[in-house]
């Protein structure tokens, strides 16, 4: 169960930054078409590192504030899985780009042997 609301928490902390990112007054207001896109994408990951920075400081808020065992547990397994649960939802991106690179790779090679073969040949 504490999985589920994790992995939740997760998809809240990354949409929210996502449409935070999207906002047209928000890239108003960065410049955004001014930016190189390495520095756009960073941007879009230090909101989501952001957010989930303020859940975390929530949960310790929520911990500290209330000893009762059973919320410091609950807040505890929360806090402790909200990161794991966030990266956990870039699995199928993080696998398409193992396959892709994989790919590129036999690619390259392949074009390198043939390269090699052509200048013998000439």
């Amino acid at each position: 169960m504490m999985s589920s609301a994790a992995k939740n928490l997760a998809h809240v902390a990354a949409s929210s930054s996502f449409d935070l990112w999207s906002r047209k007054d928000f890239r108003l207001y960065i410049e955004f078409a001014n930016i190189p896109q390495v520095e756009q994408d960073r941007i879009f990951n230090e909101l989501e590192v952001s957010v989930l920075g303020l859940f975390d400081l929530q949960f310790e808020t929520i911990k500290n504030d209330n000893p009762q065992e059973e919320k410091e547990v609950v807040m505890g397994l929360l806090q402790a899985e909200l990161v794991p649960s966030f990266l956990h939802s870039y699995d199928p991106l993080w696998k398409l780009l193992r396959k892709w690179f994989m790919t590129l790779d036999v690619s390259i090679k392949q074009i390198a042997a043939l390269d090699g073969k052509e200048r013998i040949k000439n």
